[in-house]
């Protein structure tokens, strides 16, 4: 299930900078956004394997 984890991720991303607030705390925790591109990568290559 990283799959719906990670469409959950994004669009919690996408709502959370939103708001000027929510922007500044997403700097604040450089780790997150890292791990939510590892995930997306990870995703990007299973769908060239599975091709």
């Amino acid at each position: 299930h990283k799959e719906e984890g990670y469409f959950i991720a994004a669009e919690l991303l996408q709502k959370i900078c939103a708001f000027k607030e929510g922007v500044e705390a997403i700097r604040s925790k450089h780790f997150f956004v890292k791990r939510l591109h590892n995930l997306a990568e990870d995703l990007r290559r299973k769908a060239i394997v599975e091709k």
